[in-house]
């Protein structure tokens, strides 16, 4: 089973490793698209969405994503089926960019690392992928294990000396091993992340977690919507500490949504939400992340291992260097089965 799955689905985990490993490259060491000159005066919210507005052809709202750092633009994204997004200078207001998702090369790769460029069924198809990983991860562990009589320290010997087979054979064993408890986490948070509706039930109902009630939003003879900035405010006003990270505003006056990054929480977006009326601008909820359901609490921990966000610069470091080695793992299966079996090949026709 280990070796026919591998064989099989390896070239698909190659694809995803290889594509992470650049995600994280792009993130952390290459250089950024857009880098602004700071000023002490950005333009106003309100300003930017407009702007934004002019440039986007949505029909379901617009999500702000704010800069992590003063000196990168503000993103405006599209919430319809086009997922269209723009950057724009905060301190100047020019729009710098307007960006199909798939634009290259990070829109690109991120489509190929999530969705393997085919939209939902190809985001459920690596979600499916990742259990056959699992089962590939737990079958090799199993088979490393020493038989009965066997012992331990002879699984761990690396016979470089020896014909071209065992070396292949002993490189496949022991980077598999030695690299297996990483993966399995990497593939458990991937499929969670996919399936993360189904995940969310499954432990809140497992937990017995209550998940809170959606605000409904104000009656109000207002059709016209708060000024963002004063949402803004009060925000920041419920939860002053942290970082504002996304916002999002629903046409049709549906209540807007901001969600904070603390000081102390890993998911760099932040998963501590503010639930504001958009015709009044008045607080319908606020929701932190220490209150909210567990599953909740899990995916604020989740994304970050799974993106190489969270600890230090040595986690991200070794999450980008595991991303190669699915290539030498399939490289040195494929080479100890060709092997195999041209000597079997060989003996039979003897």
């Amino acid at each position: 089973m280990h070796r026919w799955l591998g064989l099989t689905i390896g070239l698909v985990l190659v694809i995803a490793s290889l594509s992470g490993s650049w995600l994280i490259y792009n993130r952390e060491w290459r250089e950024p698209e857009f880098l602004l000159q700071v000023n002490t005066q950005t333009i106003a919210l309100e300003q930017l969405y407009n702007t934004a507005l002019g440039e986007l052809e949505t029909t379901g709202g617009v999500v702000v994503r704010f800069p992590q750092k003063p000196e990168l633009p503000y993103q405006f994204w599209s919430m319809d089926d086009r997922h269209e997004r723009v950057f724009i200078d905060q301190y100047t207001g020019v729009v710098l960019a307007k960006y199909a998702p798939d634009y290259w090369p990070y829109g690109w790769v991120f489509e190929l690392h999530t969705e393997f460029l085919a939209g939902h069924w190809g985001e459920t198809a690596l979600g499916i992928f990742g259990f056959f990983a699992l089962l590939i991860a737990f079958t090799g562990i199993i088979l490393w294990l020493p038989k009965r009589g066997q012992k331990f320290n002879k699984h761990l010997k690396l016979r470089l000396n020896k014909n071209r087979y065992i070396r292949h054979f002993d490189l496949h064993r022991h980077i598999g091993i030695f690299t297996a408890p990483v993966f399995i986490l990497i593939f458990i948070t991937g499929i969670t992340l996919v399936f993360n509706k189904e995940f969310s039930q499954l432990a809140n109902w497992l937990t017995s977690s209550q998940v809170a009630e959606p605000p409904k939003q104000l009656v109000s003879k207002n059709s016209e919507r708060a000024n963002l900035d004063s949402i803004l405010v009060t925000a920041n006003s419920v939860m002053p500490d942290g970082r504002v990270g996304i916002m999002i505003v629903p046409f049709d006056n549906k209540p807007i949504v901001v969600r904070k990054q603390m000081q102390d929480d890993p998911h760099p977006n932040g998963l501590n939400f503010i639930h504001v009326d958009a015709a009044t601008g008045k607080l319908l909820q606020a929701v932190p992340v220490s209150q909210a359901d567990i599953a909740r609490k899990l995916f604020n921990w989740i994304y970050p291992l799974h993106t190489g966000q969270v600890f230090s610069s040595w986690y991200h470091w070794l999450l980008f260097i595991l991303g190669f080695v699915p290539t030498v793992l399939l490289f040195t299966a494929s080479t100890t089965f060709v092997l195999r079996k041209f000597k079997i090949v060989v003996h039979r026709n003897s």
